[in-house]
């Protein structure tokens, strides 16, 4: 054969006088382009005899190929290629040749068999995982599925636990003992076997899988009756749907993956307590009533207040925070969690928490023994304490009042809380323009902390003893939404009336007003519709004030947030100049383009009348006018 192969070879290349190397040279390329021209037809050609001899697809089965975006029903099987019909009635044309060279998934098996599978996990918390105690098992025992199992096992583990002298009861890690985990799997097993939509015939089982940095996977591996893709849908929602609804019945938390939850706040950078407190006062203090003390010392300081000649019964404390001690609140609780059940609390956990205690320790520090007590009224509360402390002077009960606010809620609670809410912005990659106020893309508010304090004087004391006025207190108003917990007003009916309220306590006239440090956190709604309130109220005015929010800067500082706005304002008064509003990059449509927002830089201007607004979840509304004093 090789002979005539030689022999046919040596003929042609003498018939056209071709060289034979130059010949097989030619020939090859040949090959190769006659190759390169019909790759698919080839390809096609060969695959087809695969897929036929080997049945790898037939008409009507369903296939996915990522690769192709084919998810659907083959209709039409070709040389060169194979036409599926997708879920959503496009069709994709995939190459033959592609089934025998790419990985694909074919569903037949599934629709030949007894059922379709279903395979997925419900994500569990591991800190949320625990022995039962004995009245967990009793009020356990009352799911009626479950009492036979655990009355069953309780016997085996008594059992066990006799046989092997485990008679310590005190701690439940000595012996057998069951889980909230595992009777939790049990009642999974037990659900899916008694569902009239899971095959029983095959594998059913819920599987505890190795932890990851999700938590603990439990997996329900079983099969649906019911293939059709619509059905099997809805069959697998309800089983799901019913597992998560049970899983805080046994005491279990779901993990969430804060991937897409906030992972930063504006924190009190390089405070140190024990700069100000000695080892045994700190542990006295949360850290709310820290920054009170501090803060409220500087500002006493600062006044330039003789506090041996002052008297004291003149002179009261007025002091706001929406939350108090909530990082103590936290740390008592899980210290309780982590003991033997008995509890064990630190002397000062109430003390601690409880929010009047910052401007009682005030008064202690410096023996103020006027109107003394603390506001509370969420995100407004430094502001209503301003308010309180104004309306108390006017009234004549004080001539001087320490006020302002202070708040410490950046803890795991406090953060949990919130984004539990969906308050926060999750703007993880860019933490330091999150606080993005009427920017289009904001999307929640930056959690802050500190603490800000007013030295609030009768006018005439403050003249007498020669004090520096920053600026005066002559108008502050006050209303409700009464519309929803937490979302405000969308027409800004209540942050119309208590802006209204304020410039009608101080007889100004809408014109005379030059500048408003709005509430603006960045979230979607808030900052809409106070900008709308503001258009509405102001009318033609609005072009022309200075708007701005310092939240762009220093966060939320929730029941702080109103005492050091507010003293935003004085010094925009004193230095003749707005703060900005930072990190706006995308106009909102939404937003009047007539307003000036104070973007991105700080603009001077002679300010002689500002307001502080501030709002509070529970459609609490603040507002406070400072004027220029005139020399």
């Amino acid at each position: 054969m090789t002979v005539w192969g030689l022999g046919v070879l040596v003929t042609l290349s003498t018939l056209t006088d071709t060289p034979v190397m130059a010949f097989l040279t030619t020939l090859g390329a040949a090959s190769a382009i006659v190759l390169l021209i019909f790759k698919d037809t080839i390809l096609g050609f060969v695959a087809s005899i695969q897929v036929s001899a080997n049945d790898i697809v037939r008409i009507d089965d369903w296939v996915t190929q990522e690769k192709y975006g084919a998810d659907g029903e083959v209709i039409e099987i070709n040389l060169t290629t194979v036409k599926v019909r997708n879920f959503d009635n496009t069709i994709t044309t995939i190459p033959t040749y592609s089934l025998t060279s790419d990985s694909f998934k074919n569903w037949r098996g599934m629709q030949e068999g007894g059922g379709r599978r279903i395979k997925r996990c419900i994500f569990i918390k591991q800190g949320s995982v625990k022995f039962l105690s004995e009245g967990d098992l009793e009020r356990l025992s009352n799911i009626q599925i479950l009492e036979h199992y655990i009355r069953a096992r309780q016997k085996e583990v008594e059992d066990h636990n006799l046989e092997f002298g485990y008679n310590n009861k005190t701690h439940r890690v000595n012996g057998r003992n069951l889980t909230n985990l595992g009777v939790f799997r049990k009642y999974c097993d037990i659900y899916l076997e008694n569902h009239k939509a899971i095959n029983g015939d095959l594998t059913l089982m819920t599987r505890h899988l190795q932890p990851t940095n999700r938590g603990i996977p439990i997996e329900i591996y079983a099969f649906c009756k019911n293939k059709e893709w619509v059905k099997y849908e809805r069959v697998q929602a309800d089983i799901f749907e019913h597992l998560i609804a049970c899983v805080s019945y046994f005491d279990l938390a779901i993990y969430e993956s804060f991937s897409e939850l906030k992972k930063f706040a504006c924190e009190l950078k390089a405070y140190d307590p024990l700069e100000h407190f000695d080892r045994k006062e700190q542990r006295k203090y949360d850290r709310f009533a820290q920054y009170a003390l501090v803060c409220a010392t500087e500002a006493i300081e600062h006044s330039g207040l003789n506090l041996d000649r002052v008297a004291k019964d003149r002179v009261g404390v007025i002091w706001g925070t929406g939350i108090g001690g909530i990082e103590t609140f936290q740390e008592e609780i899980r210290n309780f969690e982590k003991g033997n059940g008995i509890p064990r609390y630190s002397p000062f956990f109430i003390p601690k928490i409880i929010v009047d205690i910052a401007a009682g320790l005030i008064s202690m520090k410096f023996g103020f023994r006027g109107p003394n007590f603390a506001t509370v009224s969420a995100c407004a509360s430094s502001a209503n304490a301003i308010v309180d402390a104004y309306n108390y002077i006017r009234l004549g009960y004080s001539d001087i009042i320490v006020t302002g606010g202070s708040e410490a809620a950046i803890s795991k609670s406090g953060i949990a809380g919130f984004n539990a809410l969906h308050a926060l912005s999750t703007r993880n990659e860019d933490p330091s323009k999150a606080s993005r106020p009427f920017d289009k893309t904001r999307d929640g508010f930056v959690l802050g902390e500190g603490a800000g304090a007013i030295v609030l004087e009768e006018y005439e004391s403050a003249k007498l003893r020669g004090a520096k006025i920053y600026s005066e207190v002559v108008g502050a108003g006050l209303s409700a939404d009464a519309y929803h917990m937490t979302a405000p007003h969308p027409e800004g009916v209540g942050v119309i009336e208590v802006m209204k309220k304020c410039l009608e306590s101080a007889s100004l006239d809408i014109s005379q007003l030059d500048a408003i440090n709005t509430h603006g956190t960045s979230t979607p709604l808030g900052d809409a519709a106070e900008l709308k309130a503001i258009v509405q109220l102001f009318g033609s005015h609005a072009k022309n004030l200075n708007i701005n929010s310092t939240k762009s800067m220093t966060g939320h500082l929730l029941g702080a947030a109103g005492a050091i706005e507010s003293i935003a304002c004085i010094l925009s008064i004193e230095n003749g100049e707005v703060p900005p509003t930072i990190n706006y990059t995308v106009k909102d449509e939404n937003i009047s383009p007539d307003l000036n927002l104070t973007l991105n830089k700080s603009q001077k201007r002679d300010v002689c009348y500002v307001m502080s607004n501030t709002f509070g979840f529970g459609g609490h509304n603040v507002s406070i006018l400072f004027k220029k004093t005139k020399e």
